[in-house]
Formats: C-alpha cells, sequence, structure tokens
C-alpha cells in the first residue's frame, strides 16, 4: 500500500473508532438518563428516536471498523480445507458478491437518504430528516466495500492467509 493510501487509512481508522466511542457513549448517556429520569415520573422527550438513530449509525461504524480489521461472519467450513488456487478463487469470487451486495447497498441508501432529506417527513418527536438514519447505509457500504476490495487485491497479489490449524481454534496457541 502507497504512503498516502496508509495514511488516509490512519486517519480514517482514527475518526471511526472516535466514532465509535462517541456513538456508543451518546447512546448510553441517552438510554441511562431516560431510565433514570422516567424512573423519577419524568419522560425524555425524543430519546427513543435518537436511540435508535445513534443506534443505527453505530452498527454502520462498527460494520466499517470490522471489514477493516478483516473481522466479518463467515462460515468457513468449506473454505478452511481449501488450498491453492482453489481457496483463492472461491474466496475471491465471495468478495466479488460482497462488492455487488454493497454498491446495492450503497446505491439504495443513497436514495433513501436523498428522499429523506428532500421529501419525508421529520421524526415525529425531535423534527429531524429520516434522512440522518438512511444516511448510515450508504456511508457504510461505501467504506466497507473499499475495504473489500483492498483485501481482494491483497487476496489476489499475495494470497489469502492460510486456514488456521487445529491447535490455533481450539486456543492453544
Amino acid at each position: 500500500m502507497s504512503a498516502a493510501l496508509e495514511a488516509g487509512d490512519k486517519i480514517l481508522n482514527s475518526a471511526l473508532r472516535v466514532a465509535a466511542v462517541v456513538l456508543v457513549l451518546g447512546m448510553l448517556t441517552v438510554v441511562c438518563g431516560s431510565v433514570a429520569l422516567r424512573a423519577l415520573g419524568t419522560v425524555v422527550f425524543g430519546a427513543d428516536e435518537l436511540t435508535r438513530l445513534l443506534l443505527t449509525w453505530t452498527v454502520a461504524v462498527g460494520v466499517v471498523l470490522g471489514a477493516r480489521e478483516g473481522g466479518h461472519l463467515a462460515i468457513e467450513a468449506v473454505t478452511d480445507r481449501l488450498t491453492g488456487w482453489t481457496r483463492r478463487s472461491v474466496l475471491g469470487l465471495g468478495a466479488i458478491v460482497s462488492i455487488g451486495f454493497l454498491l446495492i447497498l450503497t446505491w439504495t441508501g443513497l436514495q433513501y437518504a436523498i428522499a429523506g432529506f428532500t421529501r419525508g417527513a421529520p421524526t415525529p418527536s425531535l423534527g429531524i430528516s429520516t434522512g440522518w438514519a438512511a444516511l448510515s447505509w450508504p456511508v457504510c457500504g461505501f467504506l466497507t466495500m473499499l475495504y473489500v476490495l483492498r483485501d481482494l487485491v491483497a487476496g489476489v497479489t499475495v494470497g489469502p492467509p492460510d486456514p488456521p490449524d487445529d491447535a490455533e481454534v481450539s486456543g492453544l496457541v
């Protein structure tokens, strides 16, 4: 990876990590504050909507961070038994299918976000545009797609990492 790309990746990674912490702390504050105040007989106006918005963005940021670290949901029972060209091909095909899905997610999310900002009704309690929640989809899809592309290129040029041996899987190493 070039120096400029590595610097950009470090900046993006730092921004995503800060955003994740801020989002989780914000969600925790809103939920705990709402519960505590409700116990005292006061209902916090808009807390549910704000919590849902923060949760949506927390998940989106978490997905991107997971993709950056190479973490993803996968059933590796088959791919861990493959080696060489076959393993590289199957993982490459999976990455290509993922990129197709992420393109659809990005495009569709962008359409929803634009619609939410331009003609969507504001949320009932907070009165903010529904586009803010929908914007998490294209941001998540696009950034995740960049990391999947990075891994695809690395897998083609270097090859994917070898599957773990039984000792690594059982936690003995």
